[in-house]
């Protein structure tokens, strides 16, 4: 196996808020060079390329010196780019249900999303991809982000004649809730769930209840009860995120 030589580096060190050495900063930053934050313990090596400075190891925790791990979509949620929607609703007979609908944006920016739901006795939930609602029916609602030091919003729209950008909407009118034909009016099912006692704990891991949701589509999130006088209840939680090439 051959040995590659890199030309000399460059070893620098201080606090996370002073300002790296940069080319286009007016410094000769060799490629490769380090930088350790003093009070972080992170370090981070230079790429002479796009003259931008990387995380190079994983983060230690200045306190104890013990590596600190977070998933990627707990990683989100401190980057700011990880939202929030809810719906409840009290009184629900056998056969009504309740809904979240959104609708995705344009773009490459892709939901990452985790649906969630309860009842307080047997119920449905459902996922349903590309029905047909009528326009301006539901409640439109808030969308937050997890973040609260962040003013980063949400690419999915509202269910509004006119759609609203960082909004969903719920209970909104299906045109044809139960088509004779999958897919048509009432959208595709992707997903069916039934618990006939009542959920009340979602269980599982974020493997199971992520999807990732296809652009420019809308999507309709429901829970039916199969009981008399239910708590239904849905949580929508989902980072927004662009493959990278």
């Amino acid at each position: 196996m051959a040995d590659f030589h890199e030309q000399s580096i460059s070893t620098y060190s201080g606090l996370s808020t002073d300002t790296k050495p940069t080319t286009a900063g007016g410094n000769d930053v060799p490629n490769g060079s380090r930088f350790r934050e003093v009070d972080t313990a992170k370090t981070f090596h230079y790429n002479k390329f796009d003259d931008t400075w990387y995380l190079a190891e994983p983060v230690i925790d200045s306190s104890t010196h013990a590596r600190s791990v977070i998933l990627y979509p707990h990683d989100e949620i401190h980057s700011g780019n990880y939202y929030d929607a809810w719906h409840t609703s009290t009184g629900k007979n056998d056969g009504t249900y309740i809904t979240i609908y959104i609708k995705t944006a344009n773009t490459d920016k892709l939901c990452h999303m985790e649906a969630m739901w309860q009842a307080s006795g047997a119920a449905y939930f459902r996922i349903r991809r590309g029905p047909v609602v009528t326009a301006n029916t539901g409640t439109s609602k808030a969308v937050f982000n997890r973040c609260h030091t962040v003013t980063n919003t949400s690419g999915v729209f509202d269910n509004a004649t006119t759609p609203v950008v960082n909004k969903c909407s719920t209970d909104v009118t299906i045109a044809n809730r139960t088509p004779a034909t999958p897919g048509v009016n009432g959208g595709l099912v992707v997903f069916e769930e039934y618990d006939g006692v009542g959920r009340t704990n979602p269980g599982g891991g974020r493997d199971r209840f992520e999807r990732k949701l296809k652009k420019d589509t809308v999507y309709v999130f429901e829970v039916e009860s199969d009981a008399a006088g239910l708590v239904l209840a849905l949580q929508l939680g989902w980072y927004e995120h662009t493959d990278k090439a």
